[in-house]
């Protein structure tokens, strides 16, 4: 099977790692499955783990679904032709203007929160950031009355990706300066919005963020500098820890009545690296190394207050903060699939492989829902409540996203079964409909709702349905 990734010789190892860790396989071919129909609603999925409080959900974020963000890096990046398909956001799903309809399809589905990003460009789109802008606050104050109306949760993302184009341009991230920017950012959304708003996720995938912009180049501001992507993801653990304090100072109402005002996590995608042979030593050695790095190093710097973040072969940065440590309240977990390394000198090294005959989406990713367990286990280690912040399949069939989330959900409930001391606080799916899916524009379907991008029309597919069906035989069968 061809690696995507091309050759990686060990001694490249450093440059492979973010690769390795952030990316994953676009490969094709969609093997059936029998349809959801021919097993129960439940199946293996345990109803008495999931407490009363459990939130389910599904998700967007700002960009992707909100269109005509004019003032965004991204809508400067796409109009240079900079998005693989060629396909610009332009309107998105127009969310913007049809949240409402959006929030009623959410309820439609048993679901009772929604994560969603504020839109920094729509907010702060000229620089200095002394006041945002009006019309975009009346919009978000208006999206969360509707919230509140339906008796949805708000789960609100402060940095998914998207940035103003003026922060952009001048590389802030890079220099740090934008630290100070996202003080601001923060410091309004919670003395705006700490009403409505208890659960706070400050950045989203932020290795994601940092390699794709500053090292792979294929995020906005498309720099190929591997040791100034290191500093970009040094300064984005920065800004989390003066948000944490910001929100946790700030934020002094208990807008859901849970009896706490304000709970602080990150979205981190977490991928179970694995030995492609697990009897060969150097590939297990490998498979840990990176594991180590891509899914502990920020859990890691809670606990200890130091930036640790030391590639093989590579640049380092070793910072003491004490800020960041204990500035998580949960772990998000954002889950797609694993990732099999292989030692294969006929391709010049360490390469990342497949097994032969897997199930895979319409992006060639593996189906593997036993690693929505071992991710939940792996950050079960640093002692924290834990939330599914994304998981989800493109699929634009809908012949495997049925079976995707029951088999996941399924895994998730064994997970909570056999640890009920770690609390599993949510499920949220990857997203709620399709959208802008970055550089890959429009093409891969991740949506509940399928949608129409030449009417807008959204369409509930099959697998919602069942989605819906599985959360109430939960909820009716919960006792």
């Amino acid at each position: 099977m061809r690696n995507p990734f091309g050759r990686i010789p060990l001694k490249a190892l450093a440059i492979a790692v973010p690769t390795i860790c952030l990316s994953l396989a676009c490969l094709t071919g969609i093997p059936g499955l029998p349809p959801f129909a021919d097993r129960p609603v439940i199946g293996r999925i345990d109803p008495t783990v999931f407490p009363r409080n459990f939130m389910w959900g599904a998700a967007s974020s700002a960009h992707q679904v909100e269109g005509n963000d004019v003032h965004s890096d991204w809508w400067a990046w796409e109009q240079a032709g900079r998005v693989r398909s060629g396909q610009p956001s332009g309107l998105a799903t127009d969310h913007w203007n049809r949240y409402e309809e959006d929030l009623d399809r959410l309820v439609a589905l048993n679901l009772n929160t929604y994560r969603f990003s504020l839109n920094w460009a729509r907010l702060y789109p000229q620089p200095g950031m002394s006041q945002p802008d009006p019309d975009a606050v009346a919009r978000y104050d208006a999206m969360f009355a509707a919230m509140a109306a339906r008796k949805i949760r708000p789960m609100v993302t402060l940095h998914h990706f998207s940035m103003p184009a003026w922060l952009t341009d001048q590389d802030r991230w890079g220099s740090g300066q934008a630290i100070e920017d996202f003080k601001k950012l923060t410091q309004f959304a919670v003395d705006r919005w700490k009403g409505d708003v208890d659960w706070w996720i400050t950045v989203n995938e932020p290795e994601v963020f940092a390699f794709h912009g500053w090292s792979r180049g294929v995020f906005p501001p498309g720099k190929l500098d591997f040791p100034l992507s290191l500093r970009v993801l040094a300064n984005l653990m920065k800004a989390h820890a003066e948000a944490y304090h910001i929100i946790k100072d700030h934020d002094d109402v208990d807008a859901d009545g849970d009896g706490s005002p304000a709970e602080v996590g990150i979205a981190h995608l977490v991928v179970p690296f694995e030995p492609y042979n697990p009897w060969n030593p150097i590939e297990a050695t490998i498979a840990t190394a990176i594991s180590t790095f891509s899914n502990a190093f920020w859990f890691v710097a809670d606990r200890t207050g130091i930036i640790d973040l030391r590639l093989p072969f590579g640049p380092e940065i070793v910072e003491e903060f004490p800020l960041f440590q204990g500035t998580l309240d949960f772990i998000g977990i954002n889950y797609y699939s694993r990732q099999l390394m292989r030692i294969d000198p006929l391709r010049g090294g360490l390469v990342i492989d497949q097994y032969p005959g897997v199930v895979r989406s319409s992006l060639g990713i593996e189906v593997y829902p036993k690693g929505l367990y071992d991710s939940i286990n792996f950050v079960a280690q640093f002692g924290l409540p834990i939330i599914v912040t994304e998981n989800g399949i493109a699929d634009e069939t809908d012949e495997l996203r049925p079976d995707y989330i029951h088999d996941h959900l399924a895994e998730m409930s064994r997970f909570m079964r056999d640890r009920p001391d770690v609390p599993v606080l949510g499920y949220v799916y990857w997203s709620l409909t399709d959208n802008f899916e970055w550089e890959k524009g429009f093409t891969p379907r991740f949506g509940l709702y399928e949608v129409n991008y030449e009417t807008l029309e959204r369409t509930m597919r099959p697998s919602a349905a069942a989605f819906a069906e599985i959360i109430a035989a939960i909820n009716n069968n919960r006792d």
